[in-house]
């Protein structure tokens, strides 16, 4: 995976809160599923890509590993024991 700067563990941070954030907002205000299904993906694709396997334009294991930095931060911060 290599090395994570503190600018990058901060900002995968923050943009995966922003995805997390959205989801509770919209549970908090009933959205049906459809347009939880469309405001989450377009969250998703803004702040968090992460492209198939088939995508050649677009370099995988970089989102990936913003994917799995963002995930792993979150657990750090939110752990209870």
């Amino acid at each position: 995976m290599g090395d994570v700067t503190i600018e990058e563990f901060e900002l995968f941070a923050i943009d995966r809160l922003r995805v997390l954030g959205e989801i509770e907002s919209s549970w908090a205000r009933n959205r049906p599923l459809e347009e939880l299904k469309r405001v989450v993906g377009d969250q998703c694709g803004k702040y968090v890509p992460l492209s198939n396997n088939t995508a050649k334009t677009v370099e995988l294991d970089e989102q990936r590993r913003k994917d799995h930095v963002g995930h792993f931060v979150l657990r750090l911060a939110f752990c209870r024991s």
